[in-house]
Parts: C-alpha cells; structure tokens; sequence
C-alpha cells in the first residue's frame, strides 16, 4: 500500500514538472469546437481524466468480486450449517449408517455383494468356501 502510493507521489511530481514546463498556449480543436488555453491546462485534464477512467474500472471490478465473495460466503455458511445438521444427525457410537441399523445388516449387504455377478472386465471375488477349495 504504501509503495503504491509513493508511486502515485512520484507520477504526480513528474506530471506537474512536465505541465510547468509546457505553458504555451495551444488552440484545441474537437469536431466543431475551438478553444484556445494554456498547454498546463490540457497535459493535467488528460492525466485527471485517465485517472477518472482507471477509478471507475477498478471500481466496478471490485464491485463485481464484492458480489461475488459475498455468494461464496453464503454458499460457505448454508454448507457449514449442512454439516453441522448431518453431524446432530449421527449417533453418539459413532455407527456411520446414522439410521441405528447393527453391524450384522451392513456384513449381510456385504455378503450379498460378493454373491453378486461380476461387472464385465471385474473379476468376482472369491469366497471363502472358494477359497478353501484352492
């Protein structure tokens, strides 16, 4: 922050040597118009006016990361709040169906998924009876 804004010091001295330095008075011709001024004049209406173009770009860009940090931010605290009611949801023992369902009906599934056809290009695993036999 702070070398930013030794920078801007910096560009602001050389900009107001160089308009001191050019003080002939120039005519400005736009479309229909003519005005005649002082070269100072116009070197620090087009420095104000690049400033007030840069200013406003950055300001609707930070406009748009505003809106956008303040989204994730409720995206954020409706997931905090997701996990928080999914962790209210488990039992105190720690059994990961969150249902109350015992041990022997998660073997039972188990069990049922070896009996299971292999998908195409899966080898079947062997059973124990399977095994014995080997």
């Amino acid at each position: 922050m702070q070398f930013n804004l030794i920078l801007l010091m910096i560009f602001a001295i050389v900009v107001a040597i160089f308009a001191i330095q050019n003080t002939l008075p120039v005519i400005i011709r736009f479309l229909l118009w003519n005005v005649n001024t002082s070269l100072v004049i116009v070197i620090l209406v087009s420095v104000a006016a690049g400033a007030l173009m840069m200013f406003l770009v950055d300001f609707t860009k930070r406009l748009s990361l505003n809106k956008e940090r303040k989204e994730q931010n409720r995206q954020i605290a409706a997931l905090t709040k997701e996990i928080e009611t999914m962790q209210k949801t488990l039992p105190a023992s720690g059994n990961p169906l969150g249902s109350g369902k015992s041990a022997a009906v998660v073997q039972e599934t188990g069990s049922a998924r070896e009996a299971e056809a292999p998908l195409p290009g899966e080898e079947r695993p062997l059973t124990e009876k399977e095994n014995d036999k080997e």
